[in-house]
Protein backbone atom coordinates (compact mmCIF):
# COMPACT_ATOMS: atom_id res chain seq x y z
CA UNK A 1 0.00 0.00 0.00
CA UNK A 2 2.57 2.96 1.21
CA UNK A 3 6.14 2.88 0.25
CA UNK A 4 7.44 2.38 4.02
CA UNK A 5 7.61 -0.50 5.92
CA UNK A 6 8.00 -0.12 10.37
CA UNK A 7 9.54 -2.26 11.94
CA UNK A 8 7.59 -2.73 15.56
CA UNK A 9 8.26 -4.44 18.67
CA UNK A 10 6.91 -8.32 17.87
CA UNK A 11 10.23 -7.45 15.08
CA UNK A 12 12.38 -6.54 17.22
CA UNK A 13 11.58 -8.93 19.98
CA UNK A 14 11.18 -11.87 17.32
CA UNK A 15 15.23 -11.20 16.58
CA UNK A 16 16.69 -11.61 20.13
CA UNK A 17 14.07 -14.73 20.63
CA UNK A 18 15.76 -16.17 17.48
CA UNK A 19 19.23 -16.02 18.80
CA UNK A 20 18.16 -17.00 21.95
CA UNK A 21 15.72 -20.15 20.84
CA UNK A 22 19.17 -21.07 18.24
CA UNK A 23 20.79 -21.35 21.53
CA UNK A 24 18.73 -23.55 23.03
CA UNK A 25 17.54 -26.01 20.94
CA UNK A 26 21.51 -26.65 19.79
CA UNK A 27 22.52 -26.78 23.79
CA UNK A 28 19.05 -29.29 24.10
CA UNK A 29 20.49 -31.17 21.11
CA UNK A 30 17.13 -30.78 19.81
CA UNK A 31 18.07 -30.01 16.34
CA UNK A 32 21.46 -30.10 15.30
CA UNK A 33 23.67 -27.70 13.90
CA UNK A 34 23.87 -30.07 10.33
CA UNK A 35 20.03 -29.03 10.16
CA UNK A 36 20.29 -25.03 11.50
CA UNK A 37 23.37 -23.87 10.32
CA UNK A 38 21.70 -23.42 6.80
CA UNK A 39 18.59 -21.23 7.96
CA UNK A 40 19.94 -19.73 10.63
CA UNK A 41 22.47 -17.78 8.31
CA UNK A 42 20.59 -17.68 5.33
CA UNK A 43 17.20 -17.24 6.42
CA UNK A 44 17.33 -15.69 9.88
CA UNK A 45 20.80 -13.78 9.92
CA UNK A 46 20.51 -13.02 6.04
CA UNK A 47 17.38 -11.80 6.01
CA UNK A 48 17.97 -9.76 9.25
CA UNK A 49 21.17 -7.70 6.97
CA UNK A 50 18.70 -7.35 3.86
CA UNK A 51 16.54 -5.58 6.08
CA UNK A 52 18.30 -3.68 7.93
CA UNK A 53 20.90 -2.62 4.68
CA UNK A 54 17.45 -1.39 3.16
CA UNK A 55 16.72 0.59 6.27
CA UNK A 56 20.08 2.06 6.01
CA UNK A 57 20.27 3.02 2.34
CA UNK A 58 16.39 3.77 1.76
CA UNK A 59 15.33 5.04 4.29
CA UNK A 60 11.93 2.70 3.21
CA UNK A 61 11.77 1.33 6.85
CA UNK A 62 10.79 3.14 10.16
CA UNK A 63 10.44 1.96 13.75
CA UNK A 64 6.88 2.50 15.52
CA UNK A 65 4.58 0.65 18.15
CA UNK A 66 1.84 -1.72 17.30
CA UNK A 67 -1.41 -0.61 17.48
CA UNK A 68 -5.22 -2.01 17.05
CA UNK A 69 -4.62 -1.82 13.69
CA UNK A 70 -1.84 -4.31 13.90
CA UNK A 71 -3.31 -6.83 16.02
CA UNK A 72 -6.55 -6.98 14.23
CA UNK A 73 -4.45 -7.43 10.70
CA UNK A 74 -2.42 -10.05 12.56
CA UNK A 75 -6.15 -12.10 13.71
CA UNK A 76 -7.45 -11.94 10.54
CA UNK A 77 -4.22 -13.25 8.59
CA UNK A 78 -4.73 -16.19 11.19
CA UNK A 79 -8.45 -16.75 10.97
CA UNK A 80 -7.54 -16.86 6.51
CA UNK A 81 -4.77 -19.53 7.53
CA UNK A 82 -6.91 -21.47 9.53
CA UNK A 83 -10.09 -21.37 7.47
CA UNK A 84 -7.48 -22.50 4.49
CA UNK A 85 -5.99 -25.08 6.42
CA UNK A 86 -9.40 -26.23 7.51
CA UNK A 87 -10.96 -26.27 4.17
CA UNK A 88 -8.27 -28.20 2.33
CA UNK A 89 -8.34 -31.14 5.12
CA UNK A 90 -11.99 -31.56 5.20
CA UNK A 91 -11.74 -31.21 1.38
CA UNK A 92 -9.35 -33.83 0.71
CA UNK A 93 -9.17 -35.35 4.28
CA UNK A 94 -5.33 -34.68 4.35
CA UNK A 95 -4.00 -32.73 7.38
CA UNK A 96 -1.79 -29.72 7.10
CA UNK A 97 0.79 -29.91 9.87
CA UNK A 98 4.00 -28.15 9.45
CA UNK A 99 5.96 -31.68 8.71
CA UNK A 100 8.39 -33.85 10.74
CA UNK A 101 10.70 -32.17 13.00
CA UNK A 102 13.67 -34.29 15.21
CA UNK A 103 11.83 -32.89 18.18
CA UNK A 104 10.00 -35.59 20.11
CA UNK A 105 7.80 -33.39 22.18
CA UNK A 106 5.08 -30.94 22.38
CA UNK A 107 7.28 -28.59 24.01
CA UNK A 108 10.64 -29.21 21.45
CA UNK A 109 7.81 -28.92 18.59
CA UNK A 110 7.41 -25.12 19.96
CA UNK A 111 10.71 -24.07 19.84
CA UNK A 112 11.84 -25.68 16.78
CA UNK A 113 8.48 -24.31 15.30
CA UNK A 114 8.63 -20.88 16.74
CA UNK A 115 12.26 -20.19 15.27
CA UNK A 116 11.46 -21.41 12.09
CA UNK A 117 8.46 -18.83 11.91
CA UNK A 118 10.75 -16.11 12.89
CA UNK A 119 13.72 -17.47 10.16
CA UNK A 120 11.32 -17.30 7.18
CA UNK A 121 9.81 -14.01 8.31
CA UNK A 122 13.25 -12.48 8.85
CA UNK A 123 14.42 -13.80 5.02
CA UNK A 124 10.18 -12.90 3.77
CA UNK A 125 10.93 -9.55 5.41
CA UNK A 126 14.28 -8.59 3.81
CA UNK A 127 12.85 -9.51 0.39
CA UNK A 128 9.86 -7.57 0.74
CA UNK A 129 11.48 -4.41 2.04
CA UNK A 130 13.99 -4.81 -0.83
CA UNK A 131 11.13 -4.97 -3.67
CA UNK A 132 9.80 -2.28 -1.83
CA UNK A 133 12.67 -0.17 -2.15
CA UNK A 134 13.22 -0.95 -5.94
CA UNK A 135 9.38 -0.22 -6.23
CA UNK A 136 7.91 -3.35 -7.27
CA UNK A 137 4.11 -3.51 -7.07
CA UNK A 138 3.01 -5.77 -3.93
CA UNK A 139 1.06 -8.23 -6.20
CA UNK A 140 4.85 -9.25 -7.38
CA UNK A 141 6.37 -9.24 -4.02
CA UNK A 142 3.08 -11.42 -2.35
CA UNK A 143 3.25 -13.65 -5.58
CA UNK A 144 7.53 -13.70 -5.87
CA UNK A 145 7.85 -14.26 -2.12
CA UNK A 146 5.10 -18.01 -2.62
CA UNK A 147 6.71 -19.15 -5.49
CA UNK A 148 10.19 -18.88 -2.94
CA UNK A 149 8.18 -20.06 0.00
CA UNK A 150 7.04 -23.23 -1.48
CA UNK A 151 10.62 -25.19 -2.43
CA UNK A 152 11.89 -23.84 0.80
CA UNK A 153 9.67 -26.43 2.51
CA UNK A 154 11.15 -29.26 0.34
CA UNK A 155 13.62 -30.56 2.48
CA UNK A 156 11.05 -30.41 5.50
CA UNK A 157 8.49 -32.42 4.34
CA UNK A 158 7.85 -34.34 0.78
CA UNK A 159 6.03 -31.80 -1.74
CA UNK A 160 2.63 -33.14 -2.44
CA UNK A 161 0.29 -31.13 -4.30
CA UNK A 162 -1.80 -30.23 -1.52
CA UNK A 163 0.54 -28.79 0.82
CA UNK A 164 2.23 -27.37 -1.81
CA UNK A 165 -1.40 -25.33 -2.35
CA UNK A 166 -1.76 -24.57 1.31
CA UNK A 167 2.35 -23.53 1.33
CA UNK A 168 1.24 -21.28 -1.61
CA UNK A 169 -2.18 -19.71 -0.04
CA UNK A 170 -0.28 -19.72 3.30
CA UNK A 171 2.73 -17.62 1.96
CA UNK A 172 0.35 -14.86 0.06
CA UNK A 173 -1.69 -13.86 3.28
CA UNK A 174 1.58 -13.98 4.98
CA UNK A 175 3.49 -11.56 2.99
CA UNK A 176 -0.01 -9.86 2.12
CA UNK A 177 -0.19 -8.60 5.50
CA UNK A 178 3.23 -6.92 4.88
CA UNK A 179 1.20 -5.20 1.97
CA UNK A 180 -1.92 -4.50 3.72
CA UNK A 181 -0.11 -3.18 6.75
CA UNK A 182 3.46 -1.72 5.56
CA UNK A 183 4.08 -2.90 9.73
CA UNK A 184 6.19 -6.16 10.19
CA UNK A 185 4.27 -7.22 13.21
CA UNK A 186 0.81 -8.59 12.19
CA UNK A 187 2.96 -11.15 9.79
CA UNK A 188 5.24 -12.01 12.10
CA UNK A 189 2.35 -13.01 14.63
CA UNK A 190 0.43 -14.83 12.73
CA UNK A 191 3.16 -17.13 11.37
CA UNK A 192 4.53 -17.95 15.11
CA UNK A 193 1.02 -17.90 16.47
CA UNK A 194 0.08 -20.65 13.36
CA UNK A 195 3.65 -22.40 14.02
CA UNK A 196 2.34 -22.89 17.66
CA UNK A 197 -0.78 -24.07 16.81
CA UNK A 198 0.65 -26.61 14.42
CA UNK A 199 2.36 -27.71 17.19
Amino acid sequence: MGDRITLGPVFWIAQATMLMLTAAVLWLDIVTWEVLGVPLIVFGIGGGMLIFLTATTTGKLGVGTITAREWTVASMGLILIVVVNVGLSWLFAVPMDVGPSQATNFFERVLVNVLFAIYEENLMLGLFSAGKAGNIPDAYLVLGASLLFWPLHAWVRGLDLLFSAFLIIGRCVLTGLYAVSDHSDPSYLTHILWNVVNS
